[in-house]
């Protein structure tokens, strides 16, 4: 079996294993749910070791001569104490939950308004895509950036997140890559919840009355009709939204049918296999071999977690969701 191995460069400074390596904990997590990836490095304090906070981390992962990156950001802080280092570092959407803007567009599509506010912050980008166009778009300082821009990916149905090398992704799920792992072969545990069914429709409210001959510049005192788009079952219970942003009926029917895509129900799990550290947000999962029949299938990872300690080797978490 190949070797565990690893690099880490944090500054100038690099650490592989060997003589020279000081690694006595790695801990890497990145999710869908949550803005900023974030890692925590442990590392017995050699003579000369110099951190600073703000310094460039990247932390690569794999076995044999196969380094994969994992993560890729800067240290947002560093706890020294007599028996080692702990560096904490955090992907660049730090700088999305922290900024406030006042901003208004006009006719932007959704991934244009991202792209902007990108570009604000100086975030490197992975893949943008369009989404929904919209008669006009405000930005307040009442939100973060990263709340705007997560409200903005719920309209359009997409994913937000920053990928393993650090820039930002804003695009429909649609896993490049599929990884296998078998039961009996390299799952650890697998567990899978089934919740009971919440949400069997949406409805969303817009700004009257963009699609009923007005146009999308038109003022919403103009009628009083309703600009209305729905999706799934209008029985049982279903969520009904007020949406300014919404001035026509196809802008509504789309924001439904992406906040029903949200909400609607899902089996999701966690799986715990051994390192596995090509696995990213975004990726596929097919799980075979369960002995029972309902685990087994393709899920969408919303969530992976690395570990890597002396004691309890390589190990990797991945929440996944039934796609």
């Amino acid at each position: 079996m190949l070797q565990v191995k690893h690099k880490i460069t944090i500054g100038a400074a690099v650490y592989t294993p060997g003589a020279e390596t000081r690694l006595r904990d790695l801990r890497m997590h990145a999710d869908l749910a949550v803005p900023v990836n974030i890692c925590r490095v442990v590392l017995s304090p050699p003579a000369g070791l110099s951190i600073a906070p703000t310094d460039a981390i990247k932390v690569e992962l794999g076995y044999g001569d196969d380094l994969v990156p994992i993560f890729t950001g800067t240290a947002s802080s560093v706890d020294w104490g007599v028996e080692g280092v702990m560096v904490f570092g955090a992907s660049a959407f730090h700088a999305l939950v922290t900024a406030r803007f006042n901003l208004l567009y006009d006719k932007p599509k959704a991934g244009e308004i991202v792209s902007a506010v990108a570009g604000r912050l100086r975030l490197a980008k992975s893949a943008v895509e369009d989404g929904i166009t919209f008669s006009s778009y405000a930005l307040g300082e009442n939100q973060t950036a990263y709340e705007h821009l997560r409200t903005l990916a719920r309209q359009c149905g997409f994913d937000l997140y920053a990928d393993a090398a650090d820039k930002l992704v804003f695009a429909k799920y649609k896993a490049a890559t599929t990884h296998g792992f078998s039961y009996g072969a390299d799952i650890l545990s697998f567990s899978l919840d089934k919740p009971a069914v919440q949400v069997t429709g949406v409805e969303v409210y817009g700004e009257s009355p963009a699609s009923h001959g007005q146009g999308a510049e038109a003022s919403s005192w103009l009628t009083k009709k309703d600009v209305k788009g729905s999706a799934g079952g209008s029985s049982g219970i279903v969520m009904r939204v007020a949406d300014p942003t919404a001035r026509t009926q196809q802008s509504a029917a789309k924001i439904a049918e992406a906040l029903l895509e949200v909400t609607a129900y899902k089996q999701r799990g966690v799986l715990k296999v051994l390192g596995a550290p090509s696995v990213k947000l975004g990726d596929a999962v097919s799980i075979s071999k369960m002995p029972v029949q309902a685990q087994n299938g393709t899920f969408k990872v919303t969530g992976v977690t690395h570990t890597l300690h002396a004691r309890q080797g390589f190990i990797t978490k991945i929440a996944v969701q039934l796609t």
